[in-house]
Order: C-alpha cells, then sequence, then structure tokens
C-alpha cells in the first residue's frame, strides 16, 4: 500500500510500511489516528489530517493515509483512535510523481 503525500517539491508516494510515527509536537504531517486494526504480525493505523471530519458526500473523497507497523514497534509505542500525532519518512522513501 502506497500513500500520496502533497510536499512543497512534488506530490509523492510513500510505502505504508516505510512510515513512522511521532509525537505530536515532533517534525513531521500532523495526523490524527482514525482507526486501527490489528493484522497478526502488523498493525495497520489509518490517519487523518487533524479535525478531519467525513464528508455527507459519499463521492467526496476523504484524504487519509494508512502507517503498517510490526506488531512488536506497535505494542513498544501503542497509539489511540482521536490521539494526535506527528508522520514522517526518509527522503529516500519519497517516490516523486508524476504531473
Amino acid at each position: 500500500t502506497h500513500n500520496v503525500f502533497d510536499t512543497p517539491a512534488a506530490k509523492v508516494a510513500v510505502r505504508a510500511d516505510k512510515l513512522e510515527l511521532g509525537d505530536e509536537s515532533s517534525s513531521g504531517v500532523p495526523v490524527q489516528v482514525r482507526a486501527i486494526e490489528y493484522q497478526g504480525a502488523s498493525v495497520n493505523v489509518h490517519l487523518v489530517p487533524p479535525g478531519a471530519q467525513e464528508s455527507a458526500d459519499d463521492d467526496a473523497p476523504l484524504l487519509a493515509w494508512v502507517a503498517l507497523l510490526p506488531d512488536h514497534r506497535f505494542h513498544a509505542h501503542p497509539v489511540q483512535p482521536g490521539q494526535r500525532l506527528s508522520l514522517r519518512w526518509a527522503e529516500a522513501d519519497a517516490h516523486p510523481l508524476q504531473a
């Protein structure tokens, strides 16, 4: 799974397993945990911009991303729905998208 982000340079795609979560005061993209899915050996953490609301219009896309964490990493620093965090990635893991 890839996530797409608008950066000052361009839109980039980053694999879900390459995303890192930090506390709200860390540098990175501010996000809020929307949901957590336990997948056995991994955990999908669904993220949205802080304060994002689902649209009543089903055709309107919700800006959202997924971070895929190994279960041991998630359980070392568990998060809860509603929690505000920062999201970051290594520059080498960001793949520019063509316009």
